[in-house]
């Protein structure tokens, strides 16, 4: 049965269930894909996006095609469709648990702001499920405390990005740089400036460790300010 161009955006994942990987067509159509994208040209990009998800029955493949669309869909602003996507993808009960956790933490993050106790659902999932490394937690835990700091609950926000940097450990520093600079922003709010400049200051600090070009002049900006209300 041929599958009308306008249904393309909606083809169920399980459709992909059961065919054997061709590794080679999986990687040259998503390969298309790419290029249509930076094109601009959206049903081609998605057909190909689509038809790489119907060429492989593998866990890894299937998520780097899904992550790739699912940030395709949000370049073109189709929300509703990317998190539709997401929420298909959970679906697959042999998903090995690191690539569930990145699903949840992908689908907790894009409806964080709208609704946020529906984020936390997901979010509570991902904290339950194995992670690879220090940073991987740490990232589910940022983003626990975003769904808090939403709903105005500032304390609570607090308690899960505290000992995010209590542990530092072997977390990336540019991660330790966002959350130092997110939890400086709530005691400035408290009028807390002591502890304000103390995570400012922190947060300019992991940002210079970072290796890559990193954009941490929020961070430099805020401390700033801080220092010269001091004087």
């Amino acid at each position: 049965m041929k599958l009308k161009a306008k249904n393309l955006m909606f083809v169920p994942l399980v459709l992909a269930l059961g065919v054997f990987a061709d590794e080679s067509s999986f990687y040259n159509l998503t390969k298309e894909a790419e290029k249509a994208d930076k094109k601009g040209d959206f049903k081609k990009a998605l057909k190909n996006y689509n038809s790489a998800l119907q060429v492989t029955d593998k866990s890894e493949l299937k998520a780097k095609v899904v992550f790739a669309r699912n940030q395709f869909l949000l370049q073109n602003k189709k929300y509703a469709n990317a998190e539709k996507l997401m929420k298909e993808f959970l679906l697959y009960k042999s998903l090995p648990p690191l690539i569930r956790r990145k699903t949840l933490n992908a689908l907790g993050s894009q409806i964080l702001r709208e609704r946020p106790d529906e984020a936390k659902q997901y979010l509570e999932q991902a904290v339950m499920l194995p992670f690879d490394n220090d940073t991987t937690q740490a990232r589910t835990q940022k983003l626990m405390g975003y769904v808090y700091k939403i709903k105005k609950q500032p304390e609570n926000a607090l308690e899960i990005w505290l000992p995010i940097i209590d542990k530092r450990g072997n977390i990336h520093p540019a991660l330790l740089c966002s959350v130092s600079y997110e939890i400086g922003m709530i005691y400035r709010q408290m009028n807390d400036l002591k502890n304000a400049h103390k995570y400012f200051k922190k947060s300019v600090n992991y940002g210079r460790k970072v290796k890559y070009k990193y954009n941490y002049s929020s961070s430099a900006k805020a401390l700033k300010e801080l220092s010269e209300r001091k004087e």
